[in-house]
C-alpha cells in the first residue's frame, strides 16, 4: 500500500512564501521547525533542555532560523522555550497557529524538522 500523499496548491506555496519572508526568511535562508511540546508528558523533553538544544543550533549556524510549530493551549510553552534560550530573535513563533496544509507549504521549504512526534502529520489521516 502506497502511503498517502498531501498536495501543496500553488496558492499555498505563495501563502508559506509570504509568511516565511514576514519573518526574515528567504529561499536561501536555513531554517527549520521544531516543535517541542507535547500533550503527554511522558512525550514531553523538558523546555531547559529544548532551550538549551535551541542555543547550541543557533550558536553553531549564525544564519539559521528556527520556526516553532505548536498545537492548540500549547503556545505558552513555546514561548517559554524561546525566552529560556539564547538568540531568542532568529526563533519565530507566529501569532497565529498554522494549520495542517500550513504547516506542510512551510515544511515544504525547509532544510530540517526535529519534534518530539510527528503527531500533526498523522492527523491527516483517520
Amino acid at each position: 500500500m502506497e502511503p498517502p500523499e498531501l498536495y501543496i496548491s500553488n496558492e499555498e506555496e505563495q501563502w508559506a512564501e509570504d509568511f516565511l519572508q514576514k519573518y526574515g526568511i528567504s529561499s536561501s535562508t536555513p531554517f527549520l521547525t521544531i516543535d517541542p511540546t507535547h500533550r503527554r508528558v511522558t512525550r514531553k523533553w523538558p523546555e531547559e533542555n529544548y532551550a538549551q538544544l535551541i542555543t547550541q543550533l543557533l550558536d553553531a549556524n549564525p544564519d539559521l532560523k528556527l520556526f516553532m510549530l505548536y498545537d492548540p493551549g500549547e503556545k505558552e510553552d513555546v514561548i517559554k522555550i524561546k525566552e529560556l534560550a539564547n538568540n531568542a530573535d532568529r526563533c519565530i513563533v507566529s501569532d497565529d497557529m498554522t494549520t495542517i496544509r500550513e504547516m506542510c507549504a512551510i515544511q515544504k521549504k525547509l532544510t530540517v524538522i526535529l519534534a518530539t512526534a510527528l503527531r500533526r502529520a498523522t492527523q491527516l489521516w483517520p
